[in-house]
């Protein structure tokens, strides 16, 4: 018994069905590409973190001018000016901070995104089924990413003087 006459299911030969697996490899990550994409993740914990504990930092804030606030009510004085320019320069700083994860967001999801239109994708240009995989893929990796980080638009932050 020859390849061509024994089959796996009716129509289908043993040798079509090797040929039609050497057309449609599935693409794969190289090991620096993956190592790439664990940071990326790992950076994405760590900006998490960071966002959490500016925000924290924030309600700090909001809490001492409410502190403030009642004191120049039942006291009737005004605040002092130090104390709340040391209030203003901290939550500018906390802005600033935001900034910069903001633009290390930026450049993590184009180094991402650049990672996957990079991967080797070995299959003939005859064949349509490795490019409708790979936009399902970057779509699916992209729909992904949008539930995780929800992007912020391009000038919710003032500009720092």
């Amino acid at each position: 018994m020859g390849n061509e006459t024994k089959s796996l299911s009716p129509g289908v030969k043993y040798r079509d069905e090797y040929e039609w697996s050497q057309k449609l490899k599935i693409p794969a990550l190289d090991n620096e590409q993956l190592e790439l994409l664990t940071q990326l993740r790992l950076t994405r914990i760590w900006r998490q973190n960071a966002r959490m504990a500016i925000i924290r930092q924030a309600r700090v804030i909001t809490r001492q001018a409410v502190n403030i606030q009642l004191r120049y009510a039942t006291n009737g004085q005004p605040p002092w000016a130090r104390m709340l320019r040391g209030l203003r320069q901290w939550l500018e700083d906390l802005v600033y901070d935001m900034q910069i994860l903001r633009a290390e967001e930026e450049a993590a999801r184009e180094s991402e995104a650049d990672i996957w239109s990079n991967v080797q994708w070995a299959i003939q240009k005859d064949t349509t089924v490795g490019r409708s995989l790979y936009r399902h893929v970057l779509h699916r990796k992209t729909y992904i990413a949008g539930m995780a980080e929800v992007p912020l638009q391009k000038g919710a932050f003032p500009a720092q003087p």
